[in-house]
């Protein structure tokens, strides 16, 4: 489960970057070539992922034990999207010098993520993805894996 949270996460965030630099792209012309120019662009970009993981992390929309289906990740939604607005501005506000198209990225970026966490959704729980198990044995150890497993149905 870790694993698939850290990989969502990355995913998402190098999604969002990619999204706000298209963006930038499309405002403001071709990025810049510069190295100093590109950290002064990829700095807030970052910044504004960075704006929205920290955002899901804390709403727990990576706990992919508490947030099981797309409904309940879109029931957890909007106040994840209005703290990383909130988070954004601060941002805004700290480095005043950050252009108008990364902000306007914003909605952008929160119907990417939608779209994404509806994919990876259908990925993660989709039948193909499903193993079966066969637990061999009477010992402790086996009836608390059966256990386990039945706890949890969600995750059967």
């Amino acid at each position: 489960m870790l694993k698939n949270a850290v990989t969502l996460a990355l995913l998402e965030v190098s999604s969002i970057v990619v999204a706000v630099c298209g963006i930038i792209r499309a405002w403001s012309g071709p990025l810049p070539a510069d190295r100093i120019e590109v950290a002064a662009v990829l700095g807030p970009v970052c910044g504004v992922a960075l704006c929205f993981v920290v955002s899901f992390y804390y709403n727990d929309l990576y706990d992919l034990r508490v947030v099981r289906s797309f409904a309940e990740f879109t029931a957890r939604l909007p106040r994840a999207l209005g703290v990383a607005s909130v988070l954004s501005v601060a941002l805004y506000a700290l480095f005043p010098r950050v252009d108008a198209p990364i902000f306007v990225s914003l909605p952008v970026a929160g119907g990417l993520l939608v779209s994404l966490r509806a994919i990876s959704y259908g990925i993660l729980w989709s039948r193909l993805r499903s193993e079966r198990v066969l637990i061999v044995g009477a010992s402790p150890l086996a009836r608390k894996l059966v256990e386990e497993i039945e706890a949890r149905p969600h995750l059967r």
